[in-house]
């Protein structure tokens, strides 16, 4: 089926190709504000099952919905896809850059059996970070990064954070190199105990501003629906 937003109809002060209307009860009321290729209003009916505006399946390879931002002038002025209220995805992958206004937040569950926001920490710069824990011998460790986790920051210069446990041996960090660092103990040196570390570094595959601006600009206004 092929549907192409015309003038002016009873959808709106601009046409829609296609309209498709789940439930019943409800029904548009102009105007919208631009043309439409596809409308899809779902609703909750009293005593019927929920209905979906637009769905779309996906089989291998596939893809259920495609939204093409396809202007070349402005790049804030077209949206490949807007959403005005709450957006739920069992596995979502976004393959360019990702912005958010407003907090971000995982969602875990407690003990109580609810589901409690816990916040995202940001930085004004991209930072990876990587933990792990280490032995003192003799009064030093030798530290060696992860593979992974070297292989995607830049390990020219780097940021390692000591907690040690158990005596107090004045860790200290010296001898960074793109592989990994020693801790030694400046209190002795036939010193012993287990420490744990921080290691936080930059992005190695992209460069972001610090504090980079941004231009925020309001999503197209969503058609408003109202009961026949």
């Amino acid at each position: 089926m092929l549907g192409v937003g015309g003038p002016s109809d009873q959808f709106g002060s601009t046409g829609a190709g296609v309209v498709g209307i789940a439930g019943g009860g409800i029904a548009l009321r102009a105007p919208l504000e631009r043309n439409s290729g596809v409308i899809g209003v779902g609703s909750d009916n009293p005593g019927s099952v929920i209905s979906d505006g637009v769905v779309g399946y996906a089989g291998p390879g596939g893809t259920g919905v495609v939204g093409w931002d396809d202007w070349s002038g402005d790049p804030n002025s077209s949206f490949a896809g807007v959403f005005n209220g709450k957006v739920w995805a069992q596995s979502l992958f976004v393959g360019a850059d990702f912005s958010v206004v407003g907090p971000k937040s995982a969602v875990v569950p407690f003990p109580d059996g609810t589901q409690r926001r816990l916040y995202c920490m940001e930085s004004p710069e991209c930072w990876f970070e990587d933990f792990g824990t280490g032995e003192l011998v003799d009064g030093q460790a030798q530290v060696q990064l992860d593979p992974g986790f070297a292989a995607v920051v830049v390990t020219d210069n780097y940021h390692v954070f000591l907690t040690e446990y158990e005596d107090n041996n004045a860790l200290y960090v010296t001898a960074r190199t793109s592989t990994g660092f020693v801790v030694r103990a400046k209190a002795s040196p036939s010193a012993s105990g287990t420490f744990s570390y921080r290691v936080v570094a930059r992005r190695k595959d992209i460069t972001p501003l610090r504090f980079e601006e941004v231009t925020l600009t309001a999503p197209p206004a969503r058609p408003r629906r109202e009961a026949a």
